[in-house]
């Protein structure tokens, strides 16, 4: 199988010879699919016709981390405000999701950065950001692969994220999580930075070969 092959099996259920690697940062042939900037997918696509290549989309809260807007104090002291500001962030990473697609690459990896206590409570993400990036990834289905990635250190908020439409729902954490549970709620395969998944995350292409060979071995 070609890696973007392995990665439409696994996103859908199909035969795998082997779980799929998506590789976060930097290139490596026995990465499945790599991810990019948008200004790099074209050269991706040259260099390596086998891979999926992913453009690497920022989500809707680390949007609002990047920018000059004291966007959580508005949320604090001017909820409309707040709310107004947000969709304006929201329709720029639509842009850029559309923009994404229309380079020719296989589809997004969308950045969550939002979803865990160290960033907002259960009650912000769930009433300021959810239902927005849900609506983000709603414009983008029709990709062959689309990942949301859940970057968290501890705890991410996986049980809220289940029903976001994306093919793959993966997070960074190193953490245990309970796979048969989040298999129960997920219509989809789930990426893991650890042995186990349907897909496997490598941050860098050193850690690919210990990821393979723990999936192997397990």
């Amino acid at each position: 199988m070609t890696g973007r092959e392995r990665c439409v099996a696994a996103s859908r259920g199909g035969e795998l010879d082997r779980a799929p690697v998506i590789l976060l940062t930097g290139t490596s042939a026995s990465a499945d699919a790599v991810v990019v900037e948008l200004s790099d997918v074209e050269r991706a696509l040259a260099e390596s016709p086998d891979q999926a290549v992913l453009v690497r989309v920022d989500g809707l809260h680390a949007r609002v981390e990047s920018s000059t807007v004291p966007l959580f104090d508005l949320i604090a002291n001017d909820p409309e405000a707040a709310d107004a500001k947000l969709e304006e962030i929201a329709l720029e990473t639509s842009l850029a999701c559309a923009n994404a697609l229309g380079s020719g690459a296989d589809g997004v990896l969308y950045r969550l950065t939002g979803a865990h206590p160290a960033a907002t409570s259960p009650m912000q993400y769930g009433s300021f950001f959810l239902e927005r990036d849900r609506s983000i990834l709603e414009v983008i289905t029709d990709a062959r692969l689309n990942v949301v990635l859940v970057e968290a250190d501890t705890e991410p908020y996986l049980d809220f994220l289940t029903d976001l439409p994306c093919h793959v729902l993966a997070w960074t954490a190193t953490e245990d999580v309970n796979l048969s549970d989040l298999r129960a709620m997920k219509g989809g395969a789930l990426g893991t930075p650890r042995p186990g998944g349907d897909v496997l995350i490598a941050q860098t292409p050193e850690s690919i070969s210990s990821l393979l060979a723990g999936a192997l071995s397990s």
